[in-house]
């Protein structure tokens, strides 16, 4: 009997590992080290992840390196200096012996670290799918190279009655072309993985069809509940598999893919919505699938997003399922296509809402997979960080909402979009506030090394509502960059330059809206001790930034102060602008009193010396008697002003008119130019406004 025809009998007996060949390996985020500089020398790349047997080789670019084996979840390879002379991005995959089906793939930017990440629409962008002839919005995607030209495509899901697949192949540069080919893929194709499911080395796909809505019943069942198989025809053409399409569970949503019993042949996990279950289908070697034993497995309520990992430490493939009501569920693989809930499993996640999206990544560096959870609501991220026995442990504050509170994640990526060792998220979020037009943009938050991630300076306004997000290299500048599909179709965004077209912000009074926006000065006057107000002015966002600005202002004069209301502002993808207030305060001179014309002297000096000034003006009117006997009178009247002001000014008085009390203190009169700058992140901008103080 042939081996085909054994394999479900031996699965049913559990004995399938026993006959398996070597299994397909699962290689982990991030690779060590995650990137290089170009023209930097030659390196040891240590591969973690699970599966690898002795005899394994790392794969650069499809070309093996020589590669040592350190156990079974780890590799080291050696990469000559030739294989990073140039900035690019290089494919790393495992391959064990006697075996045709690689891992999955892990990229390697060759390119220098960046302090922030800008992005731009690629030429040609939005590209409309068909369906097959007319254009319309697309949905699943999954991206690899599937014309075997080392460029990134995209199969993109095309919803309709029935569903199509198009296929955008990458011409290296960011731009794509579509196939003609188009497959019938079902109704509403909401998730799209890709694997080598038929050993031929070409990309197949798998194709999860859903209902409208995960959280209703199920309005068609003969138009959904299952998973169509594309066999890949190595020139970016597919072909349905035997038996395809393949039924599930109701109202199916996310899909996972690996090598859950060991045997070299990929098999799927997917999540049905609406039945609490997960299906493992396990791969029969040549595109077709039969239902593992004991599937589906239990999830908690709605589950909606899959990841794959060994989360403790076996080496065999475990599953974590983010499910809607507000947990995650970790399902510990038997090595034979069954699981088990680890312990403490569904992990409840308090004050989080609706999770929908799943990341899987070492976040901290402790060699233990942890996870990022998306949640629907109020844009925030809950990271758990994995003990390496299948239990996790949640990162206490954080990730807070990187943009305002009416918002959700759509979808959700990881990867090193900084060059700087460390892995990012990249979250495509949807502005949903009642009565507010729907706006969608995407949002980088940067690895801090630790398990914790810090919202970047902007995020990018996206021109339609976000179905999904993959990411990758598509013009080999070494930097990852992001497809983005939607109402409007097919989206690309490169890594762009901050000058020129990056984003950028800017200030200019209210009103001054058309582009290029002008200068933005103004100027106002004011007496001492009055405010000058610059009212209605505006912070405007410039080639898609949104994210939170800090005003500040500068300049003020002596004795004045300056000050902007509110701050900070957000700019979000609703409102691309935030109105603001500038306030110079400035002061009034102060009156002095007259200073008298002498110092005053201590009392008891003051009479002293005013009874000797006395007594000498007595001796000058003596001598003047003795001289003139009959003019006495006359003398001693003559003398007395003399005597009095000698007094006067022995006693510390003031005799005599005061002079005028002086101005003192205040802001000076003059012209003072007042720097207003806004400020996120390495993003500035400053303008000047001019203030005259008479």
């Amino acid at each position: 009997m042939r081996r085909s025809a054994l394999l479900p009998l031996c699965l049913l007996a559990g004995l399938g590992s026993a006959i398996a060949q070597n299994p397909v390996p699962l290689v982990n985020q991030p690779l060590v080290p995650p990137d290089a500089v170009p023209g930097g020398p030659g390196f040891t790349l240590t591969v973690n992840g699970t599966g690898f047997v002795s005899g394994a080789t790392v794969n650069w670019n499809r070309t093996p390196l020589p590669t040592a084996f350190v156990s079974g979840s780890k590799l080291t390879a050696a990469v000559p200096a030739a294989n990073i002379a140039a900035a690019g991005t290089a494919s790393v995959t495992v391959l064990n012996p006697a075996t045709t089906v690689a891992s999955n793939v892990a990229y390697f930017p060759v390119a220098t670290a960046r302090s922030t990440v800008a992005f731009a629409m690629a030429p040609g962008s939005p590209i409309q799918p068909t369906q097959p002839a007319a254009p319309y919005i697309a949905t699943g995607m999954a991206a690899g190279d599937f014309n075997g030209d080392g460029n990134l495509d995209l199969a993109v899901g095309v919803p309709g009655e029935p569903s199509y697949l198009n296929t955008f192949l990458g011409r290296g540069d960011g731009t794509f072309s579509l196939v003609p080919s188009s497959p019938a893929v079902g109704t509403n194709p909401q998730s799209i993985a890709a694997g080598d499911f038929n050993g031929d080395g070409n990309l197949d796909l798998a194709v999860v069809s859903t209902c409208p809505s995960p959280a209703v019943a199920n309005p068609n069942p003969g138009g959904y509940n299952n998973v169509t198989i594309l066999l890949g025809n190595g020139d970016g053409t597919f072909t349905p598999a035997p038996g395809s399409p393949v039924p599930v569970g109701t109202c199916p949503f996310g899909v996972a893919v690996g090598d859950f019993n060991g045997d070299g042949k990929l098999d799927l996990a997917v999540a049905n919505g609406n039945d609490n279950t997960v299906s493992i289908l396990l791969g029969n070697g040549d595109g077709t699938f039969t239902p593992a034993p004991g599937s589906p497995v239990a999830t908690g309520r709605t589950p909606m997003a899959l990841a794959v990992g060994d989360f403790n430490g076996d080496g065999k493939l475990d599953l974590a399922a983010a499910n809607w009501y507000n947990s995650v569920t970790i399902l510990l693989g038997n090595g034979n296509g069954t699981f088990t809930p680890a312990p403490g499993s569904p992990v409840g996640l308090t004050n989080f809402n609706e999770p929908y999206t799943l990341a899987v990544g070492d976040f901290n560096g402790d060699g233990k997979l942890d996870l990022a959870v998306g949640g629907f609501i109020n844009d925030i991220v809950a990271v758990l960080l994995g003990n390496g026995d299948g239990t996790f442990t949640r990162v206490a504050e954080c990730c807070g909402a990187s943009q305002p509170t009416d918002t959700r994640i759509m979808a959700m990526v990881s990867g090193d979009f900084y060059g700087d060792g460390g892995l990012d998220l990249a979250m495509a979020d949807e502005f949903y506030e009642p009565g507010a037009i729907s706006s969608d943009y995407l949002t980088t938050m940067r690895g801090n090394g630790d398990g914790t991630f810090a919202p970047s300076e902007f995020s990018l306004v996206m021109p339609t509502m976000t179905e999904s997000l993959v990411a990758g290299d598509f013009n080999g500048d070494g930097k990852l960059d992001f497809a983005q599909t939607g109402v409007d179709g097919l989206c690309v965004f490169l890594q762009a330059p901050l000058s020129g077209n990056g984003p950028a912000i800017t200030i200019a009074p209210a009103g001054a809206i058309p582009t290029p926006f002008p200068p933005g000065s103004t100027s106002a006057t004011v007496q001492p001790g009055g405010t000058a107000t610059f009212n209605n002015l505006a912070v405007f966002s410039l080639n898609g930034f949104t994210g939170t600005v800090t005003l500040t202002c500068s300049g003020a004069p002596l004795n004045a102060t300056c000050s902007v209301t509110p701050s900070p502002t957000d700019l979000s993808a609703a409102a691309a602008s935030a109105f603001f207030t500038l306030s110079i305060q400035t002061t009034a001179p102060t009156q002095s009193l007259a200073l008298p014309h002498q110092p005053p002297l201590p009392p008891h000096g003051r009479w002293l010396v005013g009874l000797w000034m006395a007594l000498v003006a007595v001796m000058f009117a003596g001598a003047a008697v003795r001289v003139r006997p009959k003019s006495l009178p006359t003398r001693a009247w003559a003398l007395l002003p003399l005597v009095a002001l000698l007094m006067c000014v022995a006693l510390g008085a003031t005799c005599g008119p005061s002079p005028p009390p002086q101005p003192v203190g205040g802001t000076p009169p003059g012209t003072y130019t007042i720097t207003v700058t806004a400020t996120s992140g390495s993003i500035t901008f400053s303008t000047p406004f001019t203030l005259t103080v008479e």
